[in-house]
C-alpha cells in the first residue's frame, strides 16, 4: 500500500486519456482560476456564503473549493506555469503586483513546485511497473511524432496569440492532465487538446468529472483491479499543505503581525 491516496488512470479514462500507469493527477492552474483563489479563497476555506450574484460564476468558484478539498486528501499535484504571473487581464498596481506574486511564491511552496516534481523528468512522476500492477508503464503520451506535433501547432493558432496560446503550450509540453480554466476561447478549443493529451476544463466540469469516478472530498474513488495500490485507503488532510494554500490569501504585512 502507498502512503498516498493517487490515482489509477486506466480507471479514469476520460481524465488521463490513454495513459495506463498509476500516479498523481497534475492539474495546471489558468490565471483567472488563481484570480478567484485570490479572491474568494478566504471565504471558501471559512465557509463564508459567496459575493456572487451570477449563479454560474459562483457554482464554478464553489467548486474550485471542493477541487482544493480533493486535493488536500489525494495525491492532486496544481501548477502554475511560469507565464501565470505575468497574465494580467487588467493594469495591476505595484501593490496588487506584489500581493500576487507573494500568493504565487505561497502556492509554489503549498503545491510543492519547488520539490521533487519540479524538478524532474515527468515520467519520473509515476509508479513503477512493479508498484503500480496496472500492466505496462505508459505514463506519457506519444505526442511527439509529425501528426502530433503538426496537430499540436494547428490548435495553438486557433487560440489567441499571448497568455493563452504560451500557458496551453507550457502545459502540453510539460505532459499535464488538466488545464483548468474558466477562459471560453480555450474551452472550445477543449475537444482538440483532448486528442494531444490534455482535458481543458472548469472547475464545476472537472468536478462532475471525479464525482462521476467516485472522487470526492470523502471518498476515494474507483479503482480498476483488485491489486491497484490505491483501492483501499484513508482519506487524512495535509495540515501543512493547507496551511501554505490559506498563508497566500494575506498580503505579506500581515504575516508579519
Amino acid at each position: 500500500m502507498v502512503e498516498v491516496l493517487g490515482f489509477c488512470y486506466p480507471a479514469c479514462p476520460s481524465l488521463f486519456l490513454g495513459r495506463r500507469a498509476c500516479g498523481p493527477l497534475n492539474i495546471v492552474w489558468d490565471t483567472n482560476v488563481l484570480i478567484d483563489y485570490q479572491d474568494f479563497g478566504l471565504s471558501l476555506w471559512e465557509g463564508e456564503p459567496l459575493p456572487l450574484k451570477d449563479l454560474g460564476y459562483r457554482e464554478e468558484v464553489e467548486a474550485l473549493g471542493q477541487l482544493i478539498q480533493v486535493w488536500s486528501t489525494r495525491d492532486v499535484s496544481f501548477h502554475i506555469m511560469p507565464r501565470t504571473v505575468d497574465d494580467a487581464k487588467r493594469k495591476l498596481t505595484a501593490r496588487r503586483r506584489q500581493t500576487r506574486e507573494h500568493m504565487i511564491d505561497r502556492l509554489v511552496s503549498a503545491l510543492l513546485l519547488e520539490g521533487q516534481r519540479s524538478d524532474c523528468d515527468p515520467s519520473e512522476w509515476y509508479l513503477p511497473v512493479e508498484a503500480a500492477g496496472c500492466g505496462e508503464l505508459d505514463g506519457q503520451l506519444d505526442l511527439f511524432s509529425g501528426e502530433a506535433v503538426e496537430g499540436r501547432e494547428n490548435v495553438l493558432r486557433r487560440l489567441p496569440k499571448g497568455a493563452d496560446r504560451d500557458l496551453i503550450g507550457q502545459a502540453l509540453d510539460s505532459d499535464m492532465h488538466v488545464f483548468l480554466t474558466r477562459d471560453a476561447d480555450i474551452l472550445k478549443v477543449g475537444p482538440s487538446l483532448t486528442k494531444l493529451g490534455l482535458v481543458a476544463t472548469s472547475p464545476a466540469r472537472l468536478m462532475g468529472t471525479l464525482a462521476a469516478y467516485g472522487v470526492t472530498p470523502f471518498a476515494g474513488g474507483l479503482a480498476e483491479h483488485s491489486n491497484c495500490p490505491f483501492r483501499s485507503g484513508v482519506l487524512l488532510n495535509d495540515l501543512q499543505r493547507m496551511s501554505y494554500l490559506i498563508e497566500a490569501l494575506y498580503p505579506p504585512d500581515a504575516l508579519d503581525d
